[in-house]
């Protein structure tokens, strides 16, 4: 058969199909001229086009909505196509030239499709809408008038557009749906699902907090919030300490001011009580989501109340949050230092056991009685230990002793080697370590550190020597060596140290220096006036010769270093020719005076030291140079200074700032001597050169005698 032609000049049934791909394809309608300049009114009848598109392909365009329409490219596309009519005859698809349809201007132009066949595509993608209409249109004979009620043709665009939808949708869901592997992927809408979990879990939410019982049942699995309950004895209205009580799961103590303070489920709760000697009670509270209230509560007592107040032995100020235990039930003062203990009306007295942080526990005896008498006001003593020499066992022993003078011990007892002249102890400010220069079991005097925590005994340095100790600077201990086996002449013949004593190390601060001409002509250095300054060791080198050697060229200095052997400096140098001697004194707790005599012009030049700077100082006389300046003693802070005073004839402690500023003299310590701190909350003092006592730094009380100690010959700070 042959091929079918369509001719050139369109028909009215060609119009009109072009009319309607047009509109199906989302193409603009074109604008009607006026029905009644060109037919009548019964002219034909108007295209109901609502059938054969979606109502968003007929939105204008000026509208804000998107259009929907399938995107389809500009260019003209050869469709081979397979006839769909029953005609025997036809052998090969037919090629029908499709015009382009136009597009709205603001969407993007598409790229151009290769030309497929039906028949391929069926399996890859549904054919479009255009797509069947083209295929329709090739099928119709020239002569056959085409009609657009057409059931073959309505069915096909129905059918079509069935699939283009269905395919569509399930291709969106491909892409938000994960696939299962192994499985073949279903179109599924997980947004209809999320959304109806949603709202089951809103309506199973409503249901359940609707319900005020199990809204704080469900609340309380998750919200938590701080409960405080006050419990007062419904007598004296003074706090219950230790009263145990529970909300729920969770449980507290009460502590010296009655108060316990926890988290508990949110919702209502029945709050227990109790305590030894009290009558047990429940109340109802509620603990809310927003802010819990703070809930008191009295307790009943069964027994006899029983106050007792607790104060510092050594300041007389009351203590808080001492507890006192007796009969298995204790109580704990509040901050003025008083408590309220409950026991068994049938006794009298009773042995008590007092404790608290920073003290020594101490034993009592408590009276069983309702009113405050002067038997139950108890004095304990703060916690620590004091470390003397003492020979009152006719050895220079090591003892200690309590903070009130009560159980002394013996540390380290002595051999009877030990020298008396020579035997020294020196603490660090916090007392945690105590250095002991004493000869022993060998022939000269060897270096110890004993740590007060266990009196654990450690030689850190011995030999043929001898040790010039200096001083503590936090946990480093500097001292000065002469080794005996190294000549004067050489290098390292006198050497600076410290101590280490929690790495339990050795470093080198200095070092003398020496040279030796030959002939028996050398020249060496030495050092001497050591003061331990803010975190710095400073002291002053000199040279000196023997056997003529020269010394020109040479310098003596000021010279400082950190307790690790850093920050080594020489702070000002003189001129070591014709020097004969350099004298020192601490003027104040920074401060150093210098003397430098030159017997070449016999002149002495005056240098002052402070804040690592010396400079020569016209204002420093020889009066004020030779005047007698105190043994300053820092607090374990650094932040006072004490010292000690001849005024009318007796030694007046005086307690200043840190630069010994604003000095205030311990009127109730006349006659006593400054000998050193025990934190920075008491002072150490000293009376008839060999009794130490404790005192309140604060003042107030008189001092308390701790022991009798041995003062050595060679004396170190206030000892």
């Amino acid at each position: 058969m042959a091929e079918k032609k369509i001719p050139i000049s369109a028909s009215p049934q060609d119009e009109d199909l072009e009319q309607r791909v047009e509109i199906l394809m989302g193409a603009p309608l074109a604008p009607k001229a006026n029905p009644a300049a060109e037919k009548p009114s019964d002219a034909e009848p108007k295209i109901d086009v609502s059938k054969y598109a979606p109502a968003a392909q007929l939105v204008p365009l000026s509208s804000a909505q998107p259009q929907t329409a399938p995107v389809l490219p500009k260019t003209r596309t050869k469709i081979a196509i397979n006839t769909i009519d029953d005609n025997p005859e036809v052998a090969e698809p037919a090629a029908v030239e499709v015009p382009p349809v136009p597009l709205p201007e603001p969407l993007p132009e598409p790229k151009a499709v290769a030309p497929i066949s039906v028949s391929e595509a069926v399996d890859e993608q549904p054919p479009t809408v255009g797509d069947a209409l083209q295929a329709r249109a090739a099928d119709l004979p020239i002569d056959e008038p085409l009609t657009i009620d057409d059931p073959k043709t309505d069915a096909a665009i129905d059918d079509i557009a069935e699939h283009d939808s269905d395919d569509l949708l399930a291709a969106e869901d491909e892409a938000i749906t994960p696939l299962v592997v192994g499985k073949k992927a279903k179109a599924k809408h997980p947004r209809r699902r999320l959304l109806l979990v949603l709202v089951l879990l809103i309506a199973a939410l409503a249901a359940v907090f609707g319900i005020p019982q199990s809204r704080y049942k469900v609340l309380g699995l998750a919200l938590k919030r701080t409960v405080q309950v006050t419990v007062l004895d419904s007598t004296t209205k003074l706090p219950v300490t230790d009263a145990k009580l529970s909300i729920g799961t969770s449980s507290g103590t009460t502590n010296s001011r009655g108060t316990a303070t926890f988290k508990a489920p949110v919702g209502p709760h029945t709050l227990t009580l109790s305590k030894q000697y009290y009558r047990a009670a429940n109340q109802q509270a509620f603990v809310s989501i927003t802010k819990s209230k703070n809930i008191t509560v009295s307790l009943v007592a069964t027994g006899r109340q029983v106050p007792i107040k607790v104060i510092n032995k050594l300041t007389g100020q009351p203590i808080a949050n001492a507890e006192i235990s007796v009969l298995n039930t204790n109580a704990k003062t509040s901050k003025d230092g008083t408590a309220t203990i409950v026991l068994p009306v049938s006794l009298s007295k009773r042995p008590a056991s007092l404790t608290a942080d920073g003290f020594n526990t101490s034993k009592v005896t408590l009276e069983v009685t309702s009113s405050l008498v002067p038997q139950n006001t108890f004095s304990i003593t703060p916690a620590g230990k004091v470390y003397v020499l003492s020979n009152e066992s006719g050895t220079i022993d090591v003892v200690k002793t309590n903070l009130d003078g009560t159980g002394r011990q013996t540390v380290l007892k002595g051999t009877g080697k030990e020298d008396s002249a020579s035997t020294v102890l020196l603490a660090t400010r916090d007392w945690r370590y105590v250095v002991l220069k004493a000869q022993r079991d060998k022939a000269q005097a060897s270096m110890y550190l004993i740590d007060t925590t266990n009196d654990h005994l450690t030689e850190f340095d011995s030999g043929d020597a001898s040790f010039t100790p200096i001083g503590w600077y936090g946990h480093y201990f500097m001292y000065d060596v002469v080794r005996n086996g190294v000549s004067t002449s050489q290098n390292g013949h006198e050497v600076l140290k410290s101590y280490d004593a929690e790495r339990a190390q050795l470093n080198q601060l200095d070092q003398s220096q020496a040279e030796d001409s030959g002939n028996g002509s050398y020249a060496y250095q030495g050092f001497y006036n050591f003061y331990i300054l803010n975190n710095l060791l400073v002291y002053n080198s000199q040279w000196y010769s023997s056997g003529g050697a020269s010394l020109v060229g040479k310098t003596s200095s000021i010279r400082g270093v950190q307790p690790t052997g850093q920050a080594k400096k020489d702070y000002q140098t003189l001129d070591a020719n014709g020097m004969g001697y350099i004298q020192a004194a601490l003027v104040s707790p920074q401060e150093i005076y210098y003397a430098a005599y030159n017997y070449n012009d016999s002149k002495t030049v005056f240098l002052d030291y402070q804040n690592q700077a010396a400079k020569i100082s016209t204002e420093i006389t020889q009066a004020s140079f030779n005047k007698t300046y105190p043994v300053y003693l820092a607090s374990p802070s650094g932040k006072k200074v004490f010292w000690s005073e001849q005024r009318d004839g007796k030694p007046t402690p005086i307690l200043g700032g840190a630069n010994a500023e604003s000095p205030q003299q311990q009127t109730n310590l006349i006659g006593y001597s400054a000998y050193g701190w025990f934190s920075d909350d008491y002072l150490l003092v000293t009376k008839g050169g060999s009794e130490l006592y404790i005192v309140a730094a604060a003042g107030g009380k008189a001092p308390i005698k701790l022991t009798d100690y041995y003062k050595a010959a060679q004396g170190y700070g206030g000892l």
